[in-house]
């Protein structure tokens, strides 16, 4: 297999498969044979207006990443800020502390340097249903 494509329309169906308010769907990943050496995996990301943003996770991996609708507002460990919209575009490295926030919501397309996720039996379903189109 060479070639992979999703319409928009199949791209923002975001699984809720988290009770929070960063939804994601992994999207395209590198192949099974290559995971161990090389992997990079694509995700589509949501996240909505909430009170309680929580805390900032350590990244394991590098990321980057395109908003495609709302504005999203990155922060870092340093406290260093900045408000992203439509066609705007980051790169997260390793070992940084990175969260998220939006006023209303944002959906955004990322790789990163790392496998798969399927936090659970729910999520790998969703993931399936959303690659079989």
């Amino acid at each position: 297999m060479v070639f992979e494509s999703r319409t928009s329309n199949e791209l923002y169906k975001i699984p809720k498969f988290f009770d929070a308010n960063v939804q994601y769907a992994d999207v395209y990943a590198t192949l099974e044979k290559h995971q161990e050496t090389t992997p990079l995996t694509t995700s589509l990301f949501y996240v909505e207006a909430t009170d309680n943003w929580g805390s900032m996770p350590d990244y394991t991996a590098e990321e980057t990443g395109i908003v495609l609708d709302g504005i999203l507002s990155i922060e870092d460990e340093t406290g260093r800020k900045v408000v992203l919209t439509k066609g705007d575009t980051w790169f997260v490295h390793r070992g940084s502390r990175i969260l998220y926030r939006t006023d209303t919501f944002a959906v955004a397309f990322k790789a990163a340097s790392r496998h798969l996720l399927f936090p659970d039996e729910k999520a790998k379903e969703a993931r399936k249903a959303l690659c079989s189109k």
